[in-house]
């Protein structure tokens, strides 16, 4: 079983290796540099994976009192077609949890996007 498990980490590194391409800017405009912020959306298209963002706050309750946990777990995956085409792939979930109550559970309307660049 060791000698699989450690065949199995050599082959990852192996093949990790041997697929390295150099990273590459976008953004740029001839010698000006657009960044992406968070009041401004990036608007260049690139492959992008954005993992699992994770958030939980606890929200005052009505006039009962009852205050609930809010934790959404959110991915996008971002897929450059072209130079100028991207298509976008956004999923959300969130867990209601009330301190009085049944607990709510689910997938939000995930999203489909795409865009062209300077568009």
């Amino acid at each position: 079983m060791r000698g699989k498990t450690l065949f199995a980490c050599a082959l990852i590194v192996a093949t990790v290796l041997t697929t390295l391409q150099p990273a590459q800017a976008h953004g740029l405009i001839g010698k000006r540099f657009l960044p992406a912020t968070l009041a401004i959306d990036d608007p260049f298209v690139a492959d992008e994976l954005s993992l699992p963002t994770v958030s939980s706050i606890k929200m005052p309750g009505s006039g009962d009192g009852n205050r609930t946990w809010e934790t959404d777990v959110s991915a996008e995956f971002s897929k450059r077609l072209s130079p100028d085409l991207g298509l976008s792939l956004l999923g959300t979930w969130k867990a209601l949890d009330p301190d009085q109550g049944p607990r709510n559970a689910g997938v939000g309307g995930g999203r489909l996007g795409g865009g062209r660049h300077g568009q």
